[in-house]
């Protein structure tokens, strides 16, 4: 007669020298339990969730193709894409519709700190001795925090021929980003030195053209590093490609991948020198802008920001006119030209102060449209902010 079949877990049981380790097995049927860091999707495998995220933190954001592209074996990637952003897993960035230059993150986290008198350096960090580790309390997430709002955006752009004036700009002497701004594209770039970056120029050229005007973006504070840059960078060429009519005229830059709050703190900083730049109408605005090109003899006006001004294309430069006002304050922005020049022709009574703004008692001239845009409002703003007057009629013929 055949010996009947011993299972394992029997035969551990009998077996006295089996170790305790190996007598305690799960009888059928076997219990199911979902552990809590996988996400309760049916479509979603534990191989294509660990993908999605080491995509999306590889820069801290990947635009929907990326994505699409990364998961092209698995059905219905986008759709998967849009349940994890229903979730709350994701956040989606996009236009009117949902489309391949759509932007997705992680959504937001809220951070939990530890408490900090808590904290006790002289203990050890304790291990198990099987290749996991515990932090000791001195090491909690909380010293890894980087608040959302750590910086704010110092915007400084000047035309092409006066780019020479970014040496006396102290903003741009240490790291950020910058655009190069054409007319049917723009160049993002990035350098932890921008005076000298941008002075040579050349990487910037477009069919060996160069941009109609150069845009700085730095941390008005200054605490903006090289790796930080980087991640800059990539989130600004981003925004040209959702936000702005023209296209990238480089390609997309690969940014760094920093820590989820580092990345949140960049993030809201691109989100707010966007929205200046907008404001400034400079890019990322609805309608294209129009570029300035002055005539000699053509003939501008003014009137913004509560001031009133008028000015004359010569061939010597833009001359803004005697009697016109000018605002009080000065913006960093600006620089310290104009505040430099105000107090030169304060000393020499070429200007006054008036109700609520100065007067100029003659005429000036500047180099440029954008020199006389910010001596006159005190701030960077586009040089098409001065109206083109209509020329004098004829005089009538005798």
């Amino acid at each position: 007669m055949a010996d009947a079949i011993v299972s394992g877990d029997d035969a551990a049981r009998k077996n006295p020298t089996t170790p305790n380790s190996l007598q305690t097995t799960v009888s059928l049927p076997a219990i199911v339990r979902r552990l809590p860091c996988l996400i309760d999707l049916r479509a979603l495998t534990p191989d294509t969730q660990v993908k999605i995220f080491a995509l999306i933190d590889k820069t801290g954001s990947a635009t929907m193709a990326e994505l699409v592209a990364a998961l092209e074996t698995i059905e219905a990637p986008a759709g998967l894409i849009v349940d994890m952003a229903v979730m709350g897993v994701l956040e989606i960035e996009a236009r009117r519709f949902l489309d391949g230059s759509s932007l997705v993150r992680r959504a937001p986290t809220p951070v939990v700190q530890a408490p900090v008198e808590q904290a006790s350096p002289e203990l050890p960090a304790k291990s198990d001795g099987v290749g996991e580790c515990t932090l000791a309390p001195h090491a909690a997430v909380a010293d890894f925090y980087v608040p959302v709002d750590l910086y704010e955006p110092s915007i400084y752009f000047v035309e092409w021929d006066g780019r020479g004036a970014l040496k006396y700009n102290p903003s741009v002497n240490g790291a950020g980003v910058y655009l190069g701004i054409f007319e049917e594209v723009i160049h993002v770039g990035k350098s932890k030195q921008l005076d000298g970056r941008l002075r040579n120029g050349k990487h910037v050229l477009y069919n060996g053209k160069p941009p109609r005007l150069l845009v700085v973006i730095t941390d008005a504070g200054g605490q903006l590093g090289d790796v930080e840059a980087l991640a800059l960078e990539r989130r600004m060429a981003l925004a040209v490609v959702n936000r702005d009519h023209r296209g990238l005229a480089n390609e997309m830059p690969n940014g760094h991948q920093l820590p989820r709050s580092a990345y949140e703190a960049i993030d809201r900083l691109a989100e707010k020198a966007v929205a200046a730049i907008a404001e400034l109408g400079l890019a990322f605005t609805n309608n294209q802008v129009p570029a300035l090109v002055p005539q000699t003899g053509m003939q501008f006006r003014l009137d913004a920001c509560g001031v009133k001004a008028t000015a004359t294309q010569t061939a010597e430069g833009f001359v803004v006119h005697e009697g016109s006002q000018v605002r009080l304050d000065v913006a960093p922005s600006a620089g310290s030209g104009p505040l430099k020049r105000r107090h030169d022709l304060l000393s020499k009574g070429a200007i006054v102060r008036r109700s609520g703004h100065f007067v100029l008692l003659e005429d000036l001239v500047f180099s440029t449209a954008s020199g006389a845009t910010s001596f006159v409002l005190g701030s960077r703003h586009h040089p098409g902010i001065w109206t083109a007057m209509p020329p004098d009629p004829a005089p009538p013929r005798v």
